[in-house]
């Protein structure tokens, strides 16, 4: 069963939406297999839509790594939440320091990191 969805925007930018509310060890490697296949197949400008995921562990975390390293040097990723849970996740391990994170609901706040 896939576990995201995706919308193609213009410019070849992806939005991947996951279908679960909660990016954790039950669903992670799956997620992530997910996750590379669209890039492998669609391409490497990416906005993950996490604005309807209320909590991500460290697996949920590993996966969107996992795909980070993929979509580098030549692609782009952008986190789009507004989720307090996710952002201090993502302070905590530091990957605030790593991640393009738009705090937003809007899709269309994350479209100038590709300009």
């Amino acid at each position: 069963m896939k576990q995201i969805a995706v919308t193609e925007l213009p410019d070849n930018i992806l939005r991947l939406k996951p279908f679960a509310s909660r990016l954790d060890a039950s669903i992670a490697i799956p997620f992530k297999e997910d996750f590379l296949a669209i890039i492998e197949e669609k391409g490497k400008k990416i906005i993950l839509d996490l604005s309807e995921v209320s909590f991500i562990d460290s697996s949920g975390l590993g996966a969107i790594v996992a795909a980070f390293k993929k979509i580098k040097p030549d692609g782009n990723l952008v986190l789009l939440t507004k989720s307090e849970a996710i952002l201090t996740m993502l302070r905590l391990t530091r990957l605030d320091k790593v991640f393009q994170i738009v705090e937003s609901k809007n899709i269309l706040d994350a479209l100038p990191f590709f300009e």
